[in-house]
């Protein structure tokens, strides 16, 4: 008798009005279990199949790919023998109707056009490297000159000077010898 009376907390599920309240409640969590258990079940189906397509269809891409490199070479060769085969049959009787010596004119002029278009091409590149080489020209003469840093280069012992004694003795004749020198010369010279 004493433990009925210190239960100090009633039964939530059990109020006032209802009689049977658990008994509904376990058909719907049996209900739920069940519907649980079906979904998945099905998920696992699924994802078993969806693992057999995958691996089917990896197989398939596997197969189509090694398929490919092999039939696209065949391919590419029969392609190149029936191309040369058209071009034969219809560019032979042509160029065996014009004459041997408008042929070679022909190639001539084809060989000339395509050295010329080299020789256009070649230029075009050095032109485009001149004005490149003068661009940079340019921009190194517009930058800010570069300042030195550290110390100064010096000599690591300055030169000896050598010390020249100037004569100054008097080279230059009097005037007086000077035109001597000239006037005996005149005199010599007419007579």
């Amino acid at each position: 008798e004493h433990h009925e009376e210190t239960d100090p907390s009633p039964d939530p599920r059990c109020e006032e009005g209802k009689n049977t309240p658990a008994a509904p409640q376990f058909d719907r969590k049996g209900e739920d279990d069940e519907k649980l258990t079906l979904q998945l079940d099905e998920m696992k189906d699924r994802i078993a199949s969806d693992q057999k397509r995958a691996a089917t269809l990896k197989r398939k891409v596997q197969l189509h790919d090694s398929l490919k490199t092999e039939d696209h070479d065949t391919m590419s060769d029969a392609l190149g023998v029936k191309i040369s085969e058209v071009f034969a049959a219809a560019w032979t009787p042509f160029l065996e109707s014009i004459p041997k010596g408008s042929l070679e004119t022909l190639r001539l002029i084809k060989d000339n056009d395509r050295s010329s278009r080299l020789r256009e091409e070649q230029l075009k590149l050095e032109r485009e490297k001149h004005l490149e080489m003068l661009k940079k020209c340019k921009q190194r003469s517009m930058d800010e000159p570069k300042k030195k840093t550290g110390r100064k280069l010096r000599p690591r012992c300055f030169p000896v000077e050598q010390k020249i004694t100037v004569s100054e003795e008097n080279n230059i004749p009097a005037e007086e010898e000077l035109h001597a020198f000239l006037f005996t010369l005149r005199t010599t010279s007419r007579k």
